[in-house]
């Protein structure tokens, strides 16, 4: 069977949504390339990479695994598509299927490096298996193959709204794609999935006052103009991914990568005094 490269944890179809044209030549011929900037956590500099190629590994995935894995992204990705139409005034009313994305979400979860390190420790069985030359098995897909308790979790714990950039600063998304943010409105805890610099899901707790329902009609939740305040997300992107993947953040551009690197120095200042 022939082994493909697989996106890791995030997908190629966010990735697209951070991303910006680059001329570039092959072969002495122009060619284009979708590339985001991200902070490389291994030294901390700012890098610039093709989305086909970011977060990628030959054979990390099965060819089955990938084609289940696509088809839960491609069902996020309508859910992200009518959010995005719906900001640019081109749907009249916002439906967003309530299932596909706390699944997504619950996946999110389940791919990172975090989840496979502590569910997956070496045992008895992959030794021997190692030993005698057999073919090793694929732990990070034995995670995903039993997603219910996840994924029913997050049904009874969070409803899903959407939530709008409109400051001055620009999201970005860490490979791990979700983190946890305390709102500002009564300091609750939420969970984040950004899906392009001005846009993201978010998984709001359950109340009293918001029952559970299977779609979001006509629903822009919320919005901010607050610079400051997309800037502790983005800080909160970075602490998240350093926890659970500890790989790298996306954005489209620079400056928020810079404030990130400004705010690892000065962390790491504080940490030797």
């Amino acid at each position: 069977m022939n082994e493909v490269k697989s996106h890791i944890q995030i997908n190629k179809a966010i990735l697209k949504n951070f991303s910006h044209k680059c001329l570039e030549y092959k072969n002495d011929k122009p060619c284009k390339y979708d590339k985001v900037f991200y902070l490389d956590f291994s030294d901390t500099e700012i890098k610039k990479e093709d989305i086909k190629e970011l977060g990628t590994s030959f054979g990390y995935y099965s060819s089955d695994m990938e084609t289940y894995l696509s088809k839960i992204e491609g069902l996020f990705g309508d859910e992200m598509k009518k959010a995005k139409n719906y900001t640019k005034n081109k749907i009249d009313k916002l439906e967003i299927k309530f299932d596909p994305v706390i699944k997504f979400a619950a996946f999110l979860v389940l791919r990172s490096q975090y989840i496979l390190d502590e569910v997956n420790k070496p045992t008895i069985y992959t030794t021997l298996l190692n030993m005698f030359g057999k073919n090793p098995i694929k732990p990070h897909e034995e995670i995903l193959k039993h997603p219910e308790i996840a994924i029913n979790y997050l049904k009874n714990r969070f409803i899903v709204n959407l939530f709008e950039n409109m400051s001055d600063v620009e999201l970005v998304t860490p490979k791990n794609c979700i983190y946890e943010m305390c709102y500002v409105e009564n300091n609750k805890p939420y969970l984040f999935i950004p899906f392009t610099p001005r846009l993201a899901f978010v998984l709001f707790e359950l109340t009293e006052k918001n029952d559970k329902h299977d779609n979001i009609i006509n629903l822009k939740t919320f919005n901010t103009s607050d610079d400051e305040l997309i800037n502790k997300f983005n800080l909160q992107a970075f602490e998240y991914e350093q926890k659970y993947s500890n790989s790298f953040i996306v954005s489209n551009r620079r400056n928020e990568l810079e404030k990130i690197q400004e705010y690892i120095k000065e962390k790491d200042k504080n940490d030797v005094q």
